[in-house]
Formats: structure tokens, sequence, C-alpha cells
């Protein structure tokens, strides 16, 4: 008999907000909506990627990392 192979996937649900930020610090592309990309860029300055991971930038503290909803129910 051959050998099975098992796949397992785990979904990793990204809110909307997260999406759009790492949308537009990866390509810098703006949603098409004025209002919606003007909100964006004054969110944006807030955030920094690293390694592909989303940071969010303090004025006195170090970068908080943004977590998904896995990763915080992890952390509680």
């Amino acid at each position: 008999m051959g050998s099975r192979k098992m796949f397992i996937l785990h979904s990793i649900r990204i809110p909307r907000w997260k999406k759009e930020i790492v949308k537009y610090l990866k390509y810098k592309t703006p949603p098409t909506n004025k209002e919606k990309a003007k909100k964006l860029r004054t969110q944006v300055v807030r955030y920094i990627l690293v390694a592909g991971e989303l940071y969010r930038r303090g004025f006195s503290s170090p970068i908080l990392k943004c977590l998904d909803q896995d990763q915080a129910n992890y952390v509680l």
C-alpha cells in the first residue's frame, strides 16, 4: 500500500480593518472611496510591518503585535 498524506488546514480569521492596513502598508493602494482612504491614511501612521507581521506603534511604549482572535485567546 502507498503512503497517505494528511493535510491540516487552519483557518485564520483576519479582521477587515487589519487586512486594509496591511494591504496599504505593503502595496500603498488606498480604497477607492475618498472618505475611507482619508481615514485609512490617518490610521496607518500608527502601524508598522515587521517581517510580514502587523505591529502598532506607541508613543512611549515599544511596538505591540496585532494578534488575531486565536492568538489572543492563547495569550489569555
